[in-house]
């Protein structure tokens, strides 16, 4: 395993990487939707329990939301196979359909709640526009940085981009009066425009104009509060924010949702009344299932269950933040960064709802909240960062492993030695590369005879010596020693190689090898053909009588 690791390591560790966030999204998103169905099992308890429209069946919301996150998570197992490129060329269709429901709104087929048309259906069949809408913008806008990413640094492209959020969030403004999913739309086009395309100080310029706009009319409020019998002639978002600056104010109208909020929270405090007691959530905060289901969570998990809640959702933006950085398609990349937008801004938004830093604005806390078209939606979006990790994961699975060739001095051990660890062969060829450039260089500058290193097998077949060493690396073969006082000027220098007495003295090399007829063959680098011939002479009489005297003195 660990030899596959290092042959292969870039496989490994992105399968590897990939598996983990797919993991650890699961294990996020279940504890998530199991939290979120208990908070609306207690929130909505004893309303569904005394209300006629709940068939006074106290788990009427519990068993709603249940079959649509059940039916969430279904569809995120049968669509994480689905090759999610497929949806680059679908994108378009999808952004102009969501654009059609929003005209739809205006037909018959839209249904008020509240004095709101935000619901498209018949009976109980319908769904909230909004919704498909955020989908359907994160999908185009990946799809227009996808097709254009040669023009990110171009200020044209930055404009369609905001023109391709911004037509939908007005429209939803305009035609649903849906003031808070328009500021979700918005935010996910200007995340995405900012983090893909190189304008920076175009962003930084129209931000900074948006937010002092936006604090004028914010002070412009504040400086003309009207009076709480003024209020009601007054517009519906000049009351909102009016009740967000001073709630105490407006505790009998526009401020009373809020207040009960910040009674819940307080009451609460570290540990909470145990989960079902809370008792704002009675008859005191209205649609405590929905926007205000945190406030419930704080009064009764306390300040430790309200953390352990945000710690769940930063979790799992910070797992689809690593998916976002680690994944190499583009198109994936930016649609996991605008379902990051998404569910951060939407979660941020309500969070400070309830703690009164923003006006109310009506938005669910995703997974949480009681909403069937929410919750289903939100997990179809999930099932999208699913499908990139299942794809991304089989292409590193079929990527070809990069293969890293060991030195010529390993791939001799392993010929030689057989299998061993990679550490004891990195360390034997270290060492055998040393030995023999050390001795190359000896040979080299004392040597004026035969010089070779045979690197695969010794030249020594016949009468020589041959020796091996432990480390699996073959050493030079002894060289056959002449006798000193008849063959001084024959000699070689330091390290002499094989010499076999048959019909002469042979002498083997490497590279270079003169070869004789009829006596014996050696090689040199110095020496001319007259001195060579001189010596096979001379040593062809000397190694017969030689033969005669010592026959075994070379074995």
């Amino acid at each position: 395993m660990q030899n596959l690791k290092l042959i292969s390591g870039r496989k490994t560790d992105d399968t590897d990487n990939l598996e983990r966030i797919d993991f650890n999204i699961w294990v996020a998103l279940i504890f998530l939707c199991c939290f979120g169905l208990i908070m609306v099992l207690s929130a909505s308890s004893f309303k569904c329990a005394s209300s006629k429209e709940c068939n006074y069946d106290s788990m009427y919301y519990f068993k709603r939301q249940t079959f649509f996150v059940v039916a969430g998570f279904l569809g995120i197992l049968g669509f994480r196979h689905y090759d999610y490129r497929k949806l680059m060329r679908l994108s378009w269709i999808a952004y102009v359909v969501s654009i059609i429901c929003i005209f739809l709104l205006l037909t018959p087929l839209g249904i008020s709640v509240n004095g709101a048309k935000r619901w498209l259906g018949r009976g109980a069949v319908r769904f909230q526009v909004a919704e498909v809408v955020k989908i359907a913008v994160i999908l185009f806008l990946a799809n227009m940085v996808t097709t254009y990413s040669k023009y990110l640094s171009k200020v044209q492209l930055t404009i369609y981009l905001w023109l391709a959020g911004g037509i939908p969030a007005a429209l939803l403004f305009k035609i649903s009066n849906d003031l808070s999913s328009a500021i979700i739309v918005l935010g996910i086009t200007f995340g995405i425009s900012f983090i893909c395309t190189k304008t920076i100080k175009l962003h930084a310029g129209v931000l900074a104009t948006a937010v002092a706009a936006a604090a004028a009319y914010i002070l412009n409020i504040w400086n003309h509060l009207p009076t709480p019998e003024e209020l009601s002639n007054t517009s519906f978002r000049v009351g909102r924010i009016a009740a967000w600056l001073a709630p105490e104010r407006y505790s009998d109208n526009q401020g009373y949702q809020i207040l009960q909020a910040l009674y819940a929270i307080g009451n609460g405090g570290f540990l909470g009344k145990n989960l079902g007691n809370s008792v704002q959530k009675l008859y005191a905060i209205p649609e405590a299932h929905t926007d205000m289901i945190f406030s419930i969570v704080c009064e009764e998990l306390g300040l430790l269950g309200a953390t352990l809640l945000i710690s769940l959702f930063l979790y799992l933006l910070y797992q689809l933040l690593r998916l976002a950085l680690s994944t190499k398609d583009l198109f994936g990349s930016v649609i996991v960064l605008g379902i990051f937008l998404h569910i951060s801004l939407q979660t941020v938004i309500n969070l400070a709802v309830n703690v009164n830093l923003f006006p109310n604005t009506g938005l669910t806390l995703p997974f949480i909240s009681y909403g069937g078209t929410s919750v289903f939606l939100l997990l179809m979006e999930m099932s999208i960062v699913f499908s990139i990790i299942q794809i991304r994961t089989s292409k590193a699975a079929d990527r070809p492993p990069v293969v890293r060739r060991p030195s010529r001095a390993a791939q001799l051990l392993r010929t030689l030695s057989g299998p061993q660890s990679i550490s004891g062969a990195r360390r034997t060829a270290s060492r055998s590369s040393r030995t023999h450039s050390s001795a190359d260089r000896r040979t080299a500058g004392r040597s004026t005879g035969v010089r070779g290193i045979s690197e695969s097998r010794t030249a020594s077949k016949s009468t020589g010596t041959r020796t091996r060493s432990r480390s699996r690396t073959v050493s030079r073969s002894s060289v056959t020693r002449t006798s000193a006082d008849r063959f001084s000027d024959t000699r070689t220098s330091s390290q002499r190689r094989t010499v076999s007495e048959s019909s002469g003295t042979r002498a083997s090399s490497q590279r270079r090898t003169v070869s004789g007829s009829s006596g014996a063959r050696t090689s040199s680098n110095r020496r001319t053909v007259s001195v060579s011939s001189e010596i096979r002479s001379s040593s062809g009489s000397r190694s017969s009588s030689r033969q005669n005297r010592r026959p075994d003195s070379y074995n």
